[in-house]
């Protein structure tokens, strides 16, 4: 397994950072031309480059070559996947990026956390904390649940770095 230490020279030995991209630094073949942006999005919505037969995220790399070290997750500020510029990315918790993440394609809201129920006619507001989901209640209406979903935020987020 490659040290976070030798990832980084070889990273830089073949790219060069400008501006949420890598670049390659030298021809490395027909198709990896010097100065050419490296990289292709993958099946996750993120670019990814091969180095040493291996495949990498690029926002990881990215953040590698800035801090000299890799955390586990890396977020991504604006949820943008293709913004790697190093100011759009930070090392994260698990609980960090959870938050951060986009809302869920099913949710009929607009609110994480936030959810209508069809069969009882409510609006029924939850949080996750520390792994466990807390119901906060049901509502006539949806501003009250939103209100709800808010002070749980405050309550259990606000220490989250």
């Amino acid at each position: 397994m490659v040290s976070d230490k030798q990832l980084k020279i070889m990273c830089e030995e073949k790219y060069y950072y400008k501006n949420g991209s890598l670049y390659y630094k030298e021809d490395f073949s027909r198709k990896a031309k010097k100065h050419q942006k490296a990289g292709g999005i993958n099946g996750k919505g993120y670019l990814s480059i091969l180095l040493d037969g291996k495949r990498y995220q690029v926002h990881r790399i990215i953040f590698l070559m800035h801090n000299g070290y890799l955390p586990k997750l890396i977020d991504h500020i604006n949820r943008n996947p293709l913004d790697n510029r190093i100011e759009n990315l930070r090392g994260a918790s698990s609980k960090l990026n959870r938050i951060n993440s986009k809302l869920n394609k099913n949710n009929k809201t607009g609110r994480k956390g936030v959810y209508w129920d069809e069969k009882r006619q409510m609006y029924y507001a939850q949080i996750r904390n520390d792994g466990k989901q807390s119901h906060l209640g049901t509502f006539d209406n949806i501003i009250d649940a939103v209100i709800a979903r808010m002070k749980a935020e405050e309550k259990y987020q606000h220490d989250v770095k």
